[in-house]
């Protein structure tokens, strides 16, 4: 027995070729139909992240709505750096708002369909509530001012 090698005709090299290649696209295929099914897929854990994140951002609105607060009744104090820490704080839970709003819209959850719609929904409130916050402390300190005039007038 030789141990000669019988040459492949074209045609069963090409047959060869086309089932690799079919099992290859077929593979890939699979693969990419895989892929998206895990990234369409919104597990427990991703609403649950989600429902955590907006705990999160509730917490930062409800801080910005104190620190406003907190602005108020300073307004009239003669205590300047107090005025300036709560106006200060007040700026910085504010860009903490939209801070964790941001990461609430990039949660998995509220990327799709209805997640998506209901987000977009309250980031327009929520975003709205921030600008009227932020214009109500440039508002406030501009008033200080002429308040504090008013408030050593009436003083005397």
């Amino acid at each position: 027995m030789s141990n000669a090698k019988v040459p492949l005709s074209p045609k069963s090299s090409k047959l060869i070729a086309a089932i690799v290649g079919g099992i290859l696209l077929l593979i890939v295929a699979f693969v990419v139909i895989l892929s998206v099914l895990t990234q369409a897929t919104i597990s427990r854990s991703d609403y649950q992240a989600a429902l955590d994140q907006y705990v999160r951002v509730e917490r930062a609105g409800d801080t910005a709505g104190k620190e406003i607060g907190t602005i108020a009744d300073t307004l009239g104090a003669t205590d300047e750096a107090a005025y300036k820490a709560a106006v200060n704080d007040t700026r910085e839970s504010l860009k903490q708002l939209e801070s964790e709003a941001q990461k609430l819209g990039a949660s998995k959850a509220l990327k799709a369909d209805e997640g998506k719609e209901k987000f977009n929904a309250y980031n327009q409130k929520l975003s709205q509530y921030a600008t009227n916050a932020t214009n109500t402390v440039s508002s406030i300190e501009a008033l200080r001012p002429a308040f504090l005039v008013c408030d050593a007038m009436s003083a005397v």
